[in-house]
């Protein structure tokens, strides 16, 4: 009996031990860390810092970035930091950061509830607007402004009184020139820039009007270009700006340049990115010309171009007669006329030794008919007085005689001495050079 009795004992005990080892009074309740306390640090045009508290008991924190009207996820991670950093968003956006905090596996605390937070990056900032100032320069226009900060290039276009784009392109320089057939035009003027926290600028705009050009003679030239050679025609005109026709034999592409004060070469109106100026060939092909590299020769009467194109990588050339200036009236030079001048004021009684000097960049000034070989010239130095001149119809010279009297107490002379006649002679394209005034 007692065998039994012992028996009976050991399987209760054994029918009891489950249910002692699967009591609810042995569990670990683990409560949530505290969820993060979001800030934004710092808000730029493309970047965003977060940050938050540190989080007692929290071993990591994962975190999401979104733009706030999107589901997807810009950019997630997990990180022992208490501060996230973005770079690279998108400017003027909203953007919500979610994160929460991890706790020590097996403890007492668990992940915490989300926090979130907006903020949003800045607006990228617009250029300023050129101010473009239009001054007229021969028979070209040019368009001038100051450099706009953080701009890399500007882009233009050219409008006739119909709103009609005749000329467009862009440019890495302050200038532009236009040739145009007389009319009134509206140039829209605009800044660009690769800087990637700005935009572009407003339009600018400036009108003007041209009045029709004076033609000073048409010649024959002769292209020499990748070891090919071809004629074409060259016109010229007052102010010394020059087109030649269908230059590379395609109707409608002209080649325009001006030449300037010592023979400088400039190209009106086309685009230059500082290295190459692009002259359209037609409508398929450009020629790529250095920039810088334009020259003008002259031997006597005969006048070449000379350019440095890019993939025929050589100098290229165009040559023309240019014709000798014709006889004039005095009938052909009366009229008002623009003065750019300079010159010195000098003590009569010590000659040479001068005052001041002084210059004036625009000044209208007429020319009136006395007889068939002398005017007068009035408004000069903008001084409401006259000074005469004869004129040599043949060598289209002027000669002011010395001794006269100019503004109650000066002489007006040449410059190499007090009883020297001043002499000017008028170039073949109208202008009117009068060397050493004083």
């Amino acid at each position: 009996m007692k065998t039994k009795s012992l028996y009976l004992y050991l399987v209760a005990l054994a029918c009891l031990l489950p249910f002692c080892s699967c009591s609810d009074d042995d569990d670990v309740v683990a409560t949530p860390l505290t969820a993060p306390t979001l800030t934004a640090e710092e808000v730029g045009i493309h970047t965003l810092h977060f940050s938050w508290p540190a989080v007692p008991g929290a071993t990591q924190y994962a975190y999401e970035l979104r733009a706030t009207d999107a589901d997807a996820v810009q950019e997630g991670d997990v990180t022992n930091e208490t501060a996230v950093y973005f770079y690279n968003l998108s400017d003027d956006t909203s953007y919500t950061l979610t994160v929460w905090a991890f706790a020590e596996y097996g403890g007492d605390k668990s992940t915490s509830q989300v926090s979130t937070l907006t903020a949003s990056t800045l607006p990228r900032i617009r250029l300023a607007a050129p101010q473009p100032v239009v001054t007229e320069v021969g028979a070209s226009i040019s368009v001038t402004w100051e450099a706009v900060p953080h701009a890399s290039r500007y882009s233009f276009e050219c409008r006739d009184a119909d709103s009609q784009v005749v000329q467009s392109g862009g440019t890495v320089s302050t200038k532009l020139f236009f040739t145009l057939e007389a009319g009134t035009y509206t140039v829209v003027l605009w800044a660009e820039t690769d800087d990637w926290d700005y935009v572009r600028s407003e339009d600018a705009t400036v009108s003007f009007t041209v009045e029709k050009k004076k033609l000073v003679y048409v010649a024959q030239g002769t292209f020499s270009f990748g070891g090919s050679s071809w004629q074409a025609t060259i016109s010229a005109y007052e102010g010394g700006t020059y087109s030649i026709a269908s230059w590379y034999g395609t109707e409608g592409y002209d080649f325009n340049f001006r030449v300037g004060e010592d023979d400088a070469v400039t190209m009106p109106g086309y685009y230059n990115d500082g290295i190459y100026i692009y002259v359209p060939m037609s409508a398929e092909y450009t020629a790529y010309l250095y920039d810088d590299y334009s020259t003008i020769e002259r031997n006597g009467s005969t006048v070449t171009l000379r350019f440095l194109e890019y993939y025929v990588d050589d100098w290229c050339s165009f040559t023309w007669e240019e014709p000798s200036a014709a006889a004039i009236t005095v009938d052909d030079i009366v009229g008002s006329y623009n003065e750019a001048s300079s010159g010195t004021d000098y003590y009569i009684w010590d000659w040479g030794s001068a005052d001041y000097s002084f210059s004036y960049a625009d000044n209208e000034v007429t020319v009136e008919k006395v007889d068939d070989t002398t005017v007068a010239v009035k408004g000069f130095y903008r001084v409401d007085e006259t000074l005469t001149a004869t004129l040599d119809a043949e060598a289209r010279t002027l000669t002011f005689a010395a001794g006269q009297t100019f503004a109650s107490w000066y002489t007006f002379a040449a410059e190499s001495a007090v009883d020297a006649p001043v002499v000017g002679r008028i170039g073949a394209d109208g202008s009117n050079t009068d060397a050493g005034l004083t």
